[in-house]
């Protein structure tokens, strides 16, 4: 004989809360919002707080914004650990409800049904608030080459001022202190980055340096043939280094940390490529290896996808332009990249590519020369030795390089040789596409439904080939929660923008204005963007500003 749903939801009372709320942590925000609709009790024990805070701890991790929000779990997840935060959109009759908030009751997971909420239609996602603090790090015209952060701190490198040593420097996200402090007698550190429990350095002297995150002790050195100019390190503890001559790039070096064991790597080994930058998608892994690469015929510029433990190690080859593509972010199998401004240049342009769907660039046909730049950045574009860079492309070779066996091959795309994907290909890129539009969630109350709104915004897919375009001049960007944020310059005017990840069709927002910063008597000042669960890292001339997720706004009482 069959139970009643009042006898089921009475047998409830007899599990331990405790119980309960271990069950609703392992069925995640939606299943906790379905379990709320059941009964009485389960929508009791659904809208604990504490329930919210072990799924807002299992989602973020490291870098949960819950000071920020005064514990308050609920509107914490709903708003996305405060990157997406809601409000009331404008009403029928002009007034505007922009600062209302649900009620602390219904905010602290309430019962009670006297108060009416907001129906879904007219909450709208708002930017985040930031509180900005502003730190002098450097002596005047001294450059930060490249930043770093780690949680609570944040990895920084600089050029040599007038003591002619260069810095490594490690501060406290939340205070702005000094944490740590070591000079190194070059005239430049150009890059750092950080993987596991160490991180390593690489300079104009040619060394790359690793260091011990704990006690920044000293582990190990390598001594390269040239300067390093950009350096990633892997999971499996190598360090892959892109060398420069004279800021001309002059090949790679793979370093084995633990074994010692060590690669020098030339253009033949990358397919006849000069190597200007490299990153690592979230595995951080070796076999997965993403270079911007520089024809040593026509100068044209490619996406290499590589692997470093095959002999051939070009997987796949995408040509582009002949307008130097930098900075270089890989998420996924999702490649971004920005060109680098040039005079008459309005706005910034972020190409995406999808690695599944490769094809090349629309922009193959654009072979302005790039006007040359100083060459006391790091970041200045490199250029082959020997002569001028810039000339005519010949016309693309009109064929796929064939290939020898499943393991050793090179898929090589150009404007000529590119065909469109299958049907079925298609097929499921439109099955991608169809699927970030958000889907049905339970409606309980406009909390419960603002709560998987969230969840559903952050379920982006990416499509094969699209150009972001950003009002402003594009210094830096970053990858997070399927948004790209970027660090635009217009008129000494620094700010953050963000733009979807998913879509060219909605207009990016500017969700800050960081500094006005005059460079004048700077000879080319780096700005330089890292952005984490907390907030976001920029550096720019001798300045630190570091902006923490803040509550956007107060609930009612």
């Amino acid at each position: 004989m069959e139970r009643s749903p009042k006898a089921l939801c009475g047998n409830l009372g007899r599990i331990p809360d405790v119980l309960l709320w271990e069950v609703c942590g392992l069925l995640g925000a939606r299943g906790v919002l379905t379990l709320s609709e059941t009964c009485s009790r389960c929508r009791e024990v659904a809208m604990k707080p504490c329930v919210w805070a072990q799924l807002c701890a299992m989602r973020w991790p490291r870098g949960l914004n819950a000071a920020a929000y005064h514990h308050q779990c609920i509107a914490l997840y709903r708003d996305s650990n405060g990157w997406l935060p809601l409000k009331l959109a404008q009403q029928s009759d002009g007034s505007s409800s922009g600062d209302s908030r649900p009620s602390s009751a219904s905010s602290s997971g309430s019962c009670g049904r006297s108060r009416a909420a907001a129906p879904l239609s007219r909450w709208v996602r708002a930017s985040p608030r930031f509180d900005i603090q502003k730190h002098k790090v450097t002596s005047p015209f001294v450059n930060t080459m490249d930043l770093r952060q780690d949680g609570e701190k944040v990895y920084t490198v600089t050029e040599s001022g007038r003591g002619g040593k260069s810095l490594i420097s490690v501060y406290d996200v939340a205070t702005g202190a000094l944490d740590h402090s070591k000079t190194v007698d070059v005239r430049s550190i150009n890059c750092i980055d950080l993987c596991g429990g160490i991180y390593a350095t690489g300079d104009d002297g040619g060394h790359v340096r690793v260091f011990s995150k704990t006690d920044h002790h000293q582990k190990a050195t390598m001594k390269c043939m040239s300067e390093v100019n950009d350096l990633r390190l892997t999971r499996e503890s190598v360090a892959i280094n892109v060398r420069t001559s004279s800021r001309y790039p002059a090949g790679m070096e793979v370093w084995h940390i633990e074994s010692g064991h060590r690669e020098r790597l030339r253009p033949a080994d990358t397919n006849d490529k000069w190597i200007h930058a490299v990153d690592l998608n979230e595995d951080k892994s070796i076999n997965d290896v993403t270079f911007v690469g520089e024809n040593t015929a026509d100068g044209c510029f490619w996406i290499l996808q590589c692997d470093m433990r095959r002999k051939d190690r070009v997987v796949l080859e995408l040509q582009q332009s002949k307008r130097m593509l930098w900075p270089l972010r890989v998420t996924g199998r999702q490649v971004l990249y920005a060109y680098v401004h040039r005079t008459g240049d309005r706005n910034g342009k972020i190409r995406h590519l999808d690695l599944r769907y490769p094809k090349p660039s629309p922009l193959l046909e654009d072979h302005r020369p790039y006007p040359s730049s100083p060459a006391s950045s790091r970041h200045s574009p490199c250029r082959r030795r020997g002569g001028p860079h810039i000339i005519d492309a010949p016309t693309p070779p009109s064929h796929i390089r064939p290939r020898p066996s499943a393991r050793h091959s090179t898929t090589r795309v150009s404007s000529a040789s590119y065909t469109p994907p299958p049907a079925a290909a298609a097929a499921a890129a439109a099955a991608t596409a169809s699927d970030v539009s958000p889907r049905p969630f339970p409606s309980i109350s406009s909390i419960a439904s603002a709560i998987t709104g969230a969840a559903v915004a952050c379920e982006k897919g990416v499509a094969s080939d699209m150009v972001q375009v950003l009002p402003h001049r594009v210094e830096d960007f970053r990858i997070m929660h399927g948004h790209i944020y970027a660090l635009c310059e217009s008129k000494n005017e620094l700010s953050l923008w963000r733009s979807p990840l998913a879509t060219a069709s909605q207009p990016p927002e500017c969700l800050s204005v960081i500094d006005i910063f005059d460079p004048q008597g700077w000879n080319e000042p780096l700005k330089l963007l890292q952005c984490c669960e907390n907030g976001w890292t920029c550096t720019y001339g001798e300045h630190l500003a570091v902006g923490k997720v803040v509550q956007p706004w107060t609930f009612a009482p």
